[in-house]
């Protein structure tokens, strides 16, 4: 068994990984979790991998807590992903030092997944990232903008009295907090719409859209484009580079 590990701003994913993994398939086991002691914890009951592959949004203390933890319990040290272009086909019009490993898990997630197309990638999360692939593989570039939570978040805490409440989509808001998450979500459907536009511009077929992360679902029903949820594009990346031999991990 190999464990993939997928840190992000606010969840950690993981799943352990068959040897004879095929792109699709499902996972031994999986799980995300927001608090390291019970993640450790709840990895305390499975079998000691045979190795351990993580990408990271850019926590390098969890990622060193990890690091030491699995040492001492596993006798493992893990490889975190670096970007490199040449892998699974993939290059880039990106500056990859400045790209996030996880970014480049869910490029090569998508990828695998859905090979041959045009694809935009939207990872809608504490932040939403928004990446534009051609169909030959190239990283043609992408946009970050505040997700969901933190647009509402940053609202509340700048203005003098935006409440931080729950609110429904509606396409005309009659209460603040429908406002608020109605433009909020407004606001992200715009870019996603944008950036598809884009793409297609530039592109000979038609894109597929890819939806992935935890608020990926609250915006799936309020595009005007169809779109196809995927789960964990980042651990799907991080296995079809484990798998081909083809990504580059460091210590």
């Amino acid at each position: 068994m190999e464990l993939l590990i997928d840190l992000g701003n606010t969840r950690t994913k993981w799943a352990l990984l068959d040897t004879d993994y095929q792109a699709g398939a499902q996972w031994q086991t999986s799980g995300n979790a927001t608090d390291l002691a019970g993640l450790l914890q709840h990895w305390l009951r499975l079998p000691p991998p045979r190795s351990i592959s993580g990408c990271a949004v850019g926590c390098p203390d969890l990622q060193q807590q990890i690091s030491d933890w699995t040492r001492q319990h596993w006798h493992r040290s893990p490889g975190w992903l670096r970007p490199a272009a040449g892998c699974l086909g993939l290059s880039s019009d990106y500056d990859l030092t400045q790209l996030g490993s996880d970014r480049w898990a869910t490029l090569a997630g998508a990828r695998s997944l859905y090979p041959d197309t045009p694809l935009l990638i939207v990872s809608a999360g504490t932040a939403c990232v928004l990446d534009s692939m051609s169909v030959d593989g190239r990283f043609l570039g992408g946009m970050i903008l505040p997700g969901y939570r933190l647009q509402r978040q940053a609202l509340h805490q700048h203005t003098a009295r935006l409440p931080l409440r729950e609110g429904e989509y509606r396409e005309f808001p009659h209460n603040t907090a429908d406002a608020i998450a109605t433009g909020c979500v407004s606001a992200l459907t715009a870019c996603v719409e944008t950036a598809f536009s884009r793409l297609a511009r530039n592109s000979t077929v038609i894109p597929l859209l890819l939806l992935t992360g935890g608020d990926a679902p609250l915006l799936a029903d309020k595009l005007n484009k169809p779109a196809l949820l995927v789960d964990n594009l980042a651990l799907h990346g991080l296995a079809a580079l484990r798998t081909s031999g083809e990504g580059e991990f460091l210590p």
